[in-house]
């Protein structure tokens, strides 16, 4: 079940929130088990079998792990349920099932931090099936950490200020991904279908930042629309984008976009394999690796992995010296680097042919034209989503909020309360109307 769609915003968000508030504190954790289990597995009874078996594997691991830590036992059931997790993981990305991509990392998180001793495992087995089907989560993340949910689980209370800004961030991620990320996509779909091989620079750049833009406002949309759903849910999750196109590195990039990703891997590669202790090649190796893994994972094309090898490559660079290089620039030389570099990586994974990544190389070097008709054409139909997505992606609009906030006048105060309520109310009931009535609802990536 898609956040954006009639289905859910219509039919199962408002009847499951009022469900969900009047029903006592005590039965509000199997509730939320039941409806994550119902949004994660709309229309597939094979999928709701196997997050039910994968709950009760990931309960009866963990119950061993507490119990068998400090013997050589314990490291054959984290063997085993890494294992199981893996295949949850290579099984949803292979049939593009979201929710059992991210039940899998979230089960090789809690058996990780049972058999550190960072956390004690679920008694009940209720309060894990929640962690895991965090239906908030399920499109786009972010990926949870048990041990920072562990707490919320067990106890957490809701108050009217968290239900108000759920519902902004609800409106403001729709916003995102219906009206900029889904007519981002529109145009990038049609300088596709007229083909990439030559067309002029003008219109292969317009194609290559639509689709970064697509990208983005996609996964950031959905994103927001977690941390909503979550505040509303009387949880706090962490956000998952913190303004990438102002990234210096590859590196920074790599932390500031799908942030959760890069933690997770982060904390596997640092925390428990001890890669920092390991000599630079043997750290390079692994993160060529994890590049490709989580290109792989984005989606199964040859493309993804190359795109994930490509990045990867760059980090490999930096850790090696490239960084330190880097740090003696200006930072905005840095940005157009860091910038060029994504944007490269962002045409490889866009093709999706890689017979077309040269020619669609060549046609941004300008070498089949400078500007013809066509880039007028959709200059004129799209332009101004280009520039709107822009303006929102710098977080001009957030800074100048926060502005009015802080200048404490009468009239400045008077005009951000009055668009507190009324701009989220006004992106909604657009965001609405245009997700009814048009809209580029395909989200194609197995993630």
């Amino acid at each position: 079940m898609v956040f954006d769609s009639v289905t859910f915003l219509f039919r199962f968000f408002p009847v499951f929130m009022v469900a969900y508030y009047l029903i006592p504190k005590k039965g509000r954790n199997l509730l939320l088990f039941l409806g994550s289990l119902f949004v994660c597995s709309w229309g597939s009874g094979r999928t709701l079998l196997i997050l039910l078996l994968s709950v009760l594997t990931d309960y009866m691991c963990g119950l061993l792990l507490d119990n068998l830590r400090e013997k050589k036992s314990g490291k054959l059931v984290l063997l085993l349920a890494l294992c199981l997790n893996l295949w949850g993981l290579m099984f949803g990305a292979e049939r593009s099932i979201v929710a059992l991509s991210f039940w899998a990392i979230h089960g090789i998180s809690y058996c990780m931090d049972v058999y550190s001793g960072r956390t004690e495992s679920f008694m009940n087995p209720i309060h894990l099936g929640v962690y895991l089907t965090f239906f908030p989560v399920r499109m786009a993340g972010p990926i949870l950490q048990y041990s920072d949910m562990e707490a919320q689980i067990r106890h957490r209370s809701i108050t009217p200020e968290q239900v108000k800004d759920g519902l902004k961030r609800i409106c403001f991620g729709l916003t995102k991904k219906v009206f900029l990320g889904d007519r981002c996509g529109a145009l990038w779909g049609e300088i596709l279908h007229r083909g990439v091989e030559n067309c002029s620079a003008g219109t292969a750049w317009l194609g290559a930042i639509a689709f970064l833009m697509w990208l983005y406002f996609t996964f950031s949309g959905y994103a927001d629309l977690a941390v909503g759903l979550a505040k509303m849910l009387g949880f706090t999750i962490p956000e998952n984008f913190n303004c990438p196109v102002f990234s210096v590195s590859v590196t920074d990039f790599c932390s500031r976009f799908f942030c959760s990703v890069s933690a997770f891997l982060r904390r596997i590669g640092v925390g428990f394999l001890g890669m920092e202790r390991r000599n630079i090649i043997l750290q390079c190796m692994m993160i060529l690796l994890a590049g490709g893994a989580a290109g792989i994972w984005l989606q199964k094309s040859l493309s993804a992995l190359l795109c994930g090898l490509f990045l990867a490559f760059f980090l490999c660079l930096e850790k090696m010296g490239l960084s330190r290089l880097l740090e003696a620039l200006s930072k905005p030389i840095r940005m157009l680097y860091t910038d060029l570099i994504v944007l490269a990586a962002g045409v490889i994974l866009g093709v999706s042919n890689v017979k077309l990544i040269l020619p669609y190389g060549k046609s941004l070097l300008g070498l089949s034209g400078l500007v013809d008709r066509e880039f007028f054409f959709l200059s004129e139909q799209y332009l101004v989503y280009l520039l709107a997505g822009a303006v929102v992606a710098c977080g001009v609009l957030d800074r100048l909020a926060d502005k009015i906030r802080e200048s404490r006048s009468g009239l400045g105060m008077a005009i951000y309360r009055f668009g507190e309520i009324a701009v989220p109310a006004v992106c909604l009931l657009w965001t609405l109307i245009w997700a009814v009535g048009t809209g580029y609802p395909e989200f194609v990536f197995s993630f």
